[in-house]
């Protein structure tokens, strides 16, 4: 016989079994859930923080502009114009077109020259960078223009800073190439430290464009053409007029002072006469000029070398 309590009784139970298992499944997902939600650094509680992990470059925080030290020095490039302080505890040399300053196992390069000349392949020489991948590194001010620092950073290490990367930077007439680098024993031990790349960062935000014209005519100079060179300071000579018989006694060229050696052109221009220049020349005589007064002196002329006339032009 059909018992309806008993059945409405096994109906609830079986209700609320089914209500139980549903909480405890819900409990079990949010459980899951929680543990592997993402800290504060961004990693997971089973998984390590990437910048925690060797190997793997990080962004470079950005370069702090220092204060100015106390114990500096001022370099001037006549040549093109400008000029910047740097620490006195590092050394400077110019090194054809680059002014390279260094301390200890640091170098600092400068490549600078006209926008205009011929500044050779790949860039003042550099065709390449060593391995490692370029991570912003902050930026910098430089001749009133920002442009980005660059760490090449290699297994978690600085191997050099780039100053706009390898790209050229310009500033007016001028163009420049910078970075920072170090020596080492093999490239594995290099790791320039933040401490030099502010100073570096000191170093390039000091720079500044001279008048160089009149800082030429304060030296007793004429700011000329200086043939394919450009425009630039011709300073007078410290030996200008003395006698000479060899171009390597002057500080200039040891010019030939005769008219005999000198002919019209036919436009009212004195140019040399090769044949008595070649007709003097044989007797043997030891030919005497003078120093010139000019450091640079372009053209065409004759000078005196080992004792003879030698047509040369200078570009």
């Amino acid at each position: 016989m059909f018992n309806y309590k008993q059945s409405m009784r096994s109906f609830v139970q079986a209700s609320m079994l089914m209500i139980l298992i549903l909480i405890l499944s819900a409990c079990n997902t949010l459980f899951s859930v929680g543990a592997s939600a993402p800290s504060a650094t961004g990693a997971t509680e089973n998984q390590p923080d990437p910048q925690d992990s060797p190997g793997l470059p990080t962004q470079k925080p950005e370069i702090v502009t220092p204060t100015p030290l106390a114990d500096q020095r001022t370099y001037t490039n006549e040549r093109y114009g400008f000029e910047f302080a740097y620490p006195d505890a590092w050394t400077l040399e110019e090194e054809g077109q680059a002014i390279v300053l260094r301390q200890d196992l640091f170098h600092l390069r400068i490549h600078c020259g006209w926008a205009s000349e011929d500044i050779g392949p790949g860039m003042f020489g550099r065709t390449g960078v060593s391995a490692g991948d370029f991570i912003y590194a902050g930026k910098v001010n430089f001749l009133g223009q920002v442009i980005p620092a660059d760490a090449l950073v290699f297994e978690g290490k600085t191997k050099g800073i780039f100053y706009n990367q390898t790209r050229l930077i310009e500033v007016d007439d001028l163009v420049f190439m910078i970075e920072l680098s170090q020596t080492g024993e093999d490239y594995s031990s290099i790791d320039i430290p933040e401490t030099k790349q502010i100073e570096a960062s000191f170093i390039i935000q000091t720079f500044k464009r001279t008048d160089p014209a009149a800082q030429c005519l304060r030296q007793g100079g004429r700011w000329e053409i200086l043939g394919f060179s450009g425009p630039g300071c011709n300073l007078p000579t410290t030996d200008g007029g003395i006698p000479c018989s060899d171009i390597r006694e002057c500080e200039g060229l040891c010019m030939a002072d005769s008219d005999e050696i000198m002919m019209d052109n036919g436009q009212g221009i004195l140019v040399p006469d090769s044949g008595r220049i070649a007709e003097i020349n044989a007797k043997g005589d030891e030919l005497q000029g003078v120093c010139s007064n000019w450091q640079s002196n372009f053209g065409c002329h004759v000078v005196i070398e080992d004792g003879k006339y030698v047509e040369i032009c200078v570009d």
